[in-house]
């Protein structure tokens, strides 16, 4: 039997001690009783700060967003007080698809960036019409689908129905952004509106508002900002959410959605109410795609119900009072079919009865676009991922990284981002990299590594950063660089050494406090 000075015990780090008794509840060790206060503080302090350091290393680490490439989920602005803190949890690697994911920037590996995983290893990736696509080989394109709590929290954070038009009904404000087809509604005056049609009929509650991707939640930036950023794109992936109390005898509630991708073919949710014999269906053009597994749910008459169509990703969903009615999905391929539709459009109705409506609310998904450099599709090598921006009007992502390169006149080739983007607060995002200096005679230039190199002129060559070929010798001037341009090449996957983890949540300010999605 050994005790506790006996040198063939077994020894018992400070922190294996900590967490003996953390675990075990195991507190009676003999030396503790001996300590004297100012030792048994010290020693505490020591072992917090230890496992502060040990799970900052292996398990968490804290993350401030500096710019809104992940708007409206993230809120990232300039400033140390200004950008969402976010707690990283590194064990959460390798990311899911649509996983949130922090990383360091291949082009400027000192700068962590956050933004979204949508191409994995291996596979092609596509954007059409605001929607991503995906396939390995020869395999058809397949549209890529959220999961439900991604995809809540975007929708909760793309409004698009003006707070005026959603809250309560007013006859004075309520035609600014609704129309009622055919004829004038009634306004009971307690913040609804009602809805009657005729035996065999449809009624509706028409936006007025086209429905694209602009920016109307808290952060977005003003109107005029956001017209110069135009123009904007029509997106039919909506929910449209409502509170209805349907009149006994009524044949259906219907919500609506008018894509003009597919203008000829009704996106449409059917909504049986009890005593009625009008099937719940959810309908794409002529076909019920729910094919009648929903078909004997009814509204209650008489009392509210809070329902909600969701129109994503070749998905259909009908949510009433929080549970799922009927879902379905379709296959989606991203060819143009040639239509000329009319804009994106909301309708709420009723057919053969009545309904009281409120709080109507239009939410939209996040609409991904390429940037004008022509290129829709990438081919994602494996251990390498792609990453994009919630905000992709305002997001530096995979879709637009470059890199530039120099030679020195030792021979030592340099590489950095093709915009000078680094995490060093006296280079700002510059057209060039290298970029002369105003009034100096002079360049910079910024390397992967963060580096800031001063280059006379005449000392370097400028390279083709695809094949590695040399586009200007002994550059002396910023204009004697011919397409600067076509002389950078893509680079827009992120290595699988480079990614650091997902945020779980935002821990400050106070107000935005809560988890990551």
């Amino acid at each position: 039997m050994t005790s506790p000075t006996d040198p063939t015990a077994p020894k018992i780090s400070l922190l294996g001690a900590f967490l003996q008794g953390v675990m075990f509840k195991k507190v009676d060790i003999p030396e503790r009783a001996e300590m004297g206060v100012v030792r048994s503080n010290l020693e505490g302090f020591a072992i917090a700060i230890a496992m502060a350091l040990l799970l900052k290393q292996f398990y968490f680490d804290t993350f401030t967003v500096p710019t809104g490439s992940m708007e409206p989920t993230i809120v990232g602005r300039p400033g140390f007080f200004e950008g969402d803190r976010l707690l990283v949890d590194r064990a959460c690697i390798p990311p899911e698809r649509y996983a949130v994911t922090v990383f360091r920037y291949p082009l400027s590996r000192l700068m962590n960036y956050v933004k979204r995983t949508v191409g994995m290893p291996g596979e092609s990736v596509k954007i059409w019409k605001g929607q991503v696509f995906v396939k390995r080989g020869d395999a058809p394109w397949a549209i890529t689908r959220k999961p439900y709590g991604v995809q809540e929290g975007i929708f909760r954070n793309n409004p698009v129905t003006p707070p005026e038009a959603r809250d309560a009904f007013k006859a004075v404000t309520f035609f600014t952004n609704w129309e009622v087809r055919p004829g004038a509604p009634d306004f009971p005056g307690d913040g609804t509106v009602a809805v009657t049609a005729g035996k065999g009929d449809d009624r509706w509650i028409a936006s007025k508002f086209r429905i694209d991707d602009r920016r109307r939640d808290v952060w977005a930036p003003s109107e005029q900002e956001q017209l110069q950023s135009g123009p904007f794109d029509d997106t039919a992936d909506l929910r449209l959410a409502c509170t209805v109390t349907p009149a006994a005898g009524t044949d259906l509630v219907i919500l609506d959605i008018v894509d003009p991708v597919v203008s000829d073919r009704p996106i449409r949710a059917e909504i049986g109410v009890e005593g009625g014999s009008a099937p719940t269906r959810l309908v794409l053009g002529f076909d019920d795609l729910a094919k009648g597994a929903a078909a004997a749910f009814r509204l209650p008459a008489g009392r509210p119900s809070k329902i909600a169509f969701d129109h994503v990703d070749g998905s259909m969903t009908l949510r009433v009072d929080g549970a799922i009615a009927a879902e379905a999905t379709y296959e989606v391929a991203p060819v143009d079919p040639g239509r000329n539709g009319t804009s994106a459009r909301a309708r709420f109705g009723v057919r053969g009865g009545k309904a009281v409506f409120a709080f109507l609310d239009v939410r939209r998904d996040t609409y991904y676009r390429p940037l004008d450099n022509g290129i829709t599709e990438w081919k994602v090598p494996d251990d390498h991922w792609f990453m994009m921006g919630d905000n992709p009007r305002g997001s530096l992502d995979s879709r637009g990284w470059r890199k530039s390169r120099i030679k020195l006149a030792d021979g030592r080739i340099l590489e950095g981002d093709a915009e000078a983007v680094s995490d060093r607060p006296d280079v700002p995002r510059s057209p060039s990299n290298p970029f002369p200096v105003k009034d100096a005679g002079e360049f910079r230039f910024v390397d992967t590594e963060g580096n800031l190199w001063n280059l006379k002129p005449g000392s370097f060559d400028l390279l083709d950063a695809n094949t590695g070929d040399v586009r200007l010798a002994k550059v002396g001037t910023v204009d004697d660089i011919p397409d600067y341009a076509s002389s950078c090449a893509w680079a827009p996957f992120v290595p699988g050494d480079h990614l650091v983890g997902s945020p779980t949540m935002t821990f400050w300010p106070p107000a935005r406090m809560g988890f990551v999605r």
